[in-house]
């Protein structure tokens, strides 16, 4: 794949912060579960970026190299790009969409998307790994 330069379904939550060994928490109400990170490091900080929709099923989330592009990867078998972290999660460009080559049933899917190691040196492929039909490598 060629990259060029798109709610898990979660209550709508008002951001603030909330110290739980020695983390910050911002954006999760009491009433929820909050994430447990046992550190000592008091600049650690858990933020809620994103609520996907239940459907969508995220997986993984990268950042392109050297920019400040991000990329989520979907169970079910799409590829969103984000112009940055700070967009909102319905401003994305939809880099692929393999839902009918990927078997998203049980704990299969589109499960990874790696970078190649030179790609900031100009290689620019990246790698996804996904359960589905064995077939011909096509470069898109």
């Amino acid at each position: 794949m060629y990259v060029r330069s798109g709610k898990c379904l979660l209550p709508l939550t008002l951001s603030f912060a909330l110290s739980v060994f020695g983390a910050t928490f911002e954006g999760f109400l009491p009433t929820e579960t909050t994430p447990t990170v046992p550190n000592d490091d008091p600049a650690l900080m858990v933020s809620k970026i994103w609520e996907f929709d239940f459907e969508d099923n995220p997986t993984m989330i990268k950042f392109v190299p050297g920019t400040g592009q991000v990329i989520t990867i979907h169970k079910t078998g799409r590829i969103r790009l984000y112009e940055s972290i700070d967009v909102d999660v319905d401003e994305y460009i939809e880099l692929m969409d393999m839902r009918p080559e990927v078997f998203s049933f049980g704990d299969h899917g589109l499960m990874s998307l790696e970078f190649h190691p030179k790609w900031l040196e100009g290689e620019f492929k990246a790698f996804v790994m996904y359960t589905g039909e064995t077939k011909d490598v096509t470069t898109l």
